[in-house]
């Protein structure tokens, strides 16, 4: 174009290049980049759910092991044998 400046024959250039470039786009181009952008998210929620899951069992079996060492010790501190053979019973 007459009278334009460099940098602006670079940048009507450059507008005329993205131009092409989005025409050649197809759609299995923009499902493939979608799709990737949806697996990432679904397995970092997966991930993120599993190790959240684990650490919640990992606390809840802890916790109800701690509540049966604390039970058997109350009974061996008030003087109940909770380790009774089974000849006793016969």
């Amino acid at each position: 174009m007459p009278g334009e400046t460099p940098q602006q024959r670079v940048a009507r250039l450059k507008e005329v290049l993205k131009a092409k470039k989005r025409e050649r786009i197809t759609l299995m181009d923009k499902l493939y980049v979608h799709g990737r952008a949806w697996a990432d998210i679904m397995h970092r929620v997966t991930a993120f759910g599993l190790i959240g899951a684990t650490s919640r069992f990992a606390l809840g079996v802890g916790g109800i092991c701690g509540l049966i060492v604390v039970i058997c010790d109350s009974f061996v501190w008030r003087g109940y044998d909770i380790y009774v053979d089974a000849d006793d019973y016969s």
